[in-house]
């Protein structure tokens, strides 16, 4: 279970990194003006792609309190909050889809490609081992494979194996480097763990969602200040913040659903290993083959130890993510209150007849600190107000 627990500790190297630059943002390198545009295209075309995501979401949240929580059982067109809460979770899943990066989605995806070419290459190889003892060394039929053949066919698959162990090697330096281009930074001894672990994706594609709910935040507070930040403007600002997170937090919620997933998968392993125990040594007990029993019992016990320390391990990941999570609760909550505040500022706002477009407060957007929302406009308004009742 070496691996097992090496995995643990990369998985924690990365998220740590990961959680530390959410919540406190490296300092600015001197990037040069081209890495700095590139970076500026990236996030502009993420937000590109998760905005009418985001907003189709926004849109179910903001009518979600007025729906009914069930219908009457003759009413099949209605929406419940049920039905709406299923949207917005499939919509938010969407988002997050969008907040990957396209060259570290290429990267796993090449990976899991040159996997499975590998796997399936050494099961046709064992099909071609065992083929071989029954064919022929020669035959003048041209669709009969002979022994020469099936040791050419050994040969080919031997080679593809090794073209496809290259592929691994190369997709992990570009992953690499798009991992660095984003700010994450791991190093080639860490990579291999995280690749070679049941969970890579989940954890890969977690820390890019942090980084990119990071950079697209950073990039509306731009856009929000360009605009002059007005009520219209900061609503549509902290919406999309608020489904921001929540898509981050989706993410987190979808790994820890994984994770479980495998740890009741191996609980049934250890169980099944233990029941195999009992009827061995039952058998063993009757007679029989003594060593063969004694070696299916040694095996049983070697399965039900790695299901066992997986497990452990499996646990620990878990408790990890779950503290990141609630830390996100935390922003997420805070998120949505403070869009509530803006929005219902932006109403009295209306309400007031208030034209002036500025908004005085001045924004500090570093995730998880979300800055407050302050009611300048607001209270500007209220003060005009009582300034006229007083001079009547």
């Amino acid at each position: 279970m070496k691996r097992s627990n090496v995995s643990h500790v990369a998985f924690c190297v990365l998220l740590s990194a990961c959680i530390n630059n959410f919540i406190s943002p490296p300092h600015a390198r001197a990037d040069d003006s081209s890495e700095k545009d590139a970076k500026q295209m990236k996030t502009v075309a993420i937000l590109d792609r998760v905005e009418p995501r985001l907003q189709s979401a926004l849109a179910l949240y903001e009518k979600h309190a007025s729906l009914p929580g069930e219908t009457a059982f003759y009413d099949f067109w209605s929406k419940t909050k049920s039905d709406n809460s299923k949207e917005i979770v499939a919509t938010l899943d969407k988002a997050a889809k969008g907040l990957e990066l396209d060259e570290v989605s290429r990267c796993l995806g090449r990976i899991r490609a040159a996997a499975a070419a590998i796997d399936q290459n050494i099961a046709n190889k064992s099909g071609y081992i065992r083929a071989r003892e029954s064919a022929p060394a020669s035959s003048l039929n041209p669709l009969t494979t002979t022994k020469a053949g099936y040791d050419k066919k050994m040969e080919d698959a031997e080679k593809a194996i090794d073209g496809q162990r290259h592929e691994i090697v190369q997709a992990k330096a570009d992953l690499l480097e798009a991992l660095k281009a984003i700010d994450i930074v791991v190093d080639q001894e860490l990579l291999d763990q995280i690749v070679d672990s049941a969970t890579r994706d989940d954890v890969i594609s977690m820390c890019v969602v942090f980084e990119s709910v990071k950079s697209v935040t950073s990039k509306l507070r731009e856009l929000t200040e360009k605009s002059g930040e007005d009520l219209a403007t900061a609503k549509k600002y902290y919406g999309m913040h608020l489904m921001l997170v929540w898509t981050l937090a989706r993410t987190q919620d979808t790994f820890i659903a994984r994770l479980e997933k495998i740890d009741v998968e191996l609980e049934l392993c250890g169980k099944q290993s233990q029941a195999n125990i009992r009827e061995a040594q039952t058998q063993l007990r009757s007679g029989g083959d003594a060593k063969a029993w004694q070696n299916n019992i040694a095996a049983n016990q070697s399965n039900y130890t790695v299901a066992e320390e997986a497990r452990k391990n499996l646990r620990a990941l878990k408790a990890q993510v779950e503290a990141a999570r609630r830390n996100v609760t935390k922003v997420l909550e805070l998120a949505e209150n403070t869009y509530k505040t803006v929005k219902n500022s932006a109403e009295v706002a209306s309400l007031a007849n208030i034209s002036r477009p500025s908004f005085d407060a001045v924004m500090k957007l570093q995730l998880p600190e979300l800055r407050q929302f302050q009611n300048v406009k607001i209270n500007e308004e209220l003060r005009r107000m009582t300034a006229q009742r007083a001079s009547k």
